[in-house]
């Protein structure tokens, strides 16, 4: 055999033994470091999972190659935020932990180790929990060490620190500091308890990472989350513009080709000016589908529903488009109010097309929004990507939407109407095509219920 392949062997059988030399510049600075409690900070995509497996799995083999650690068996605790996140947490320490290590190993891709446990055959056990499990289970348990995958809520942080302190363990937390609370990890940090390490996303501190692949990284991103995503900063920057990506080549009047969907996305109010509603074709297929954005409408005046079926319809016929062409129609989640009774307004809305119409059966059904934490970014991370790929066209009729778009800095204001009912329809779309679904951080969402306690 060459020495390449007797290499890719040895990596394949022990790939633990060689993580020293494929960690990159900054790791060894985090790893090296013997604080009792120390937090490392990175970017997304950085590889902080991975180094926390790799400083977890060095603790459990009582063979770490920057400092020293306690001889096993030692018993150490993953905490994840969620039950999806503690499946990749589980992953990515599969890849680096030689099987011959585990007492009956047994790891599926699905689930995780059987138990989401891993019992060494030193003796040394690592179990993997969540956050959403509470204070009280992660009590009555002494523990050599914690590794928390994100930070928790503060009260559990609390109690981790108290399952260390027979046995004057170490706590580690890796994160990307966005969608949670984070000014009561910087007093740890400035009061001298938690020993921070905070790395940029770069080739030097990423091997797996080329220049242009982290380019493309920062792409995707929003400006002002990039000092977070890409540098682990603990605040972003107030945006000049929010979609820095739209320019002025986005505005045509190019139309789609003859096969593609109908969609609109509206967005409920009661004022002036704060019914919006988004008319726009999108290819039925493909990884990055083309959107065209061909109309809008915006009410003048308040309104009730029958005045905004009317309105809609009229912006239909515009277009020579029947309602029972429309695929896709998504509205916001409001009741009463314009709907009277508690009823949805966009069943109102939907009634009011189908009495206007006169059909035997409603031609358009209007489906709610999805709405939740981290719903908002994700879908302006969609359509400001869009713009940056050019995927996403505007059509100058739209005027509100693109003065919009020229001029929204993220605020709850009067501008944010029409980009409403665009997210609303765009997200809908391109969420889950190939392409775009990376842009998901799924954090925000998931950290959520445990901040709402």
């Amino acid at each position: 055999m060459t020495d390449e392949i007797l290499l890719a062997e040895a990596i394949r059988r022990d790939p633990l033994r060689f993580e020293r030399y494929r960690c990159g510049d900054g790791a060894p600075l985090f790893h090296a470091d013997p604080s009792r409690e120390k937090l490392l900070r990175a970017g997304n995509q950085w590889g902080k999972t991975r180094a926390g497996a790799r400083e977890a799995l060095w603790i459990m083999t009582g063979e770490h190659p920057w400092r020293e650690v306690k001889p096993p068996p030692v018993r150490g605790r993953v905490v994840t935020y969620s039950w999806a996140q503690s499946v990749e947490v589980q992953r990515r320490i599969n890849e680096i932990l030689p099987s011959f290590l585990v007492d009956g190993y047994d790891f599926n891709d699905q689930r995780g180790f059987v138990g989401a446990k891993i019992k060494f055959k030193n003796g040394s056990l690592l179990e993997i929990t969540t956050a959403s499990q509470g204070t009280i289970a992660h009590g009555a348990a002494t523990l050599d060490f914690v590794w928390i995958d994100e930070p928790p809520p503060r009260e559990l942080y609390s109690e981790l620190l108290a399952r260390l302190l027979v046995k004057k363990g170490h706590l580690f937390l890796t994160m990307t500091p966005v969608g949670r609370p984070v000014d009561w990890l910087i007093d740890e940090i400035e009061e001298g308890r938690l020993s921070g390490h905070r790395f940029d996303l770069t080739p030097a501190n990423c091997p797996h990472l080329g220049q242009d692949q982290i380019d493309t990284i920062g792409g995707k991103y929003l400006p002002h989350e990039r000092p977070q995503r890409m540098h682990g900063h603990w605040h972003g920057e107030s945006p000049d513009r929010f979609f820095e990506a739209f320019s002025e080549a986005a505005v045509n009047s190019d139309m789609p080709p003859g096969n593609v969907g109908i969609a609109l996305g509206i967005d409920h109010g009661e004022g002036v000016g704060k019914e919006a509603a988004i008319l726009l074709a999108y290819e039925l297929g493909g990884d990055f589908p083309k959107i065209w954005i061909l109309d809008e409408y915006i009410n003048t005046k308040r309104t009730d529903p029958d005045e905004d079926a009317a309105a809609i319809l009229d912006m239909l016929r515009r277009h020579d488009i029947n309602p029972e062409e429309v695929d896709l129609a998504i509205g916001d989640i409001n009741t009463a109010g314009k709907g009277g009774g508690g009823i949805k307004v966009n069943d109102a809305l939907a009634g009011a097309i189908h009495r206007q119409t006169k059909k035997k059966h409603p031609p358009i059904i209007v489906r709610s929004a999805r709405k939740g934490r981290g719903s908002v970014m994700h879908g302006n991370r969609l359509i400001n990507y869009a713009f940056r790929r050019g995927d996403l066209t505007v059509h100058p009729r739209a005027r509100s939407l693109i003065h919009s778009l020229r001029h929204w800095k993220g605020a709850n204001d009067d501008l944010k109407h029409t980009l409403d009912a665009a997210r609303y329809i765009i997200s809908e779309i391109l969420s889950h095509k190939k392409g775009y679904y990376r842009l998901r951080f799924g954090i925000e969402a998931d950290m959520g219920k445990f901040y709402a306690r």
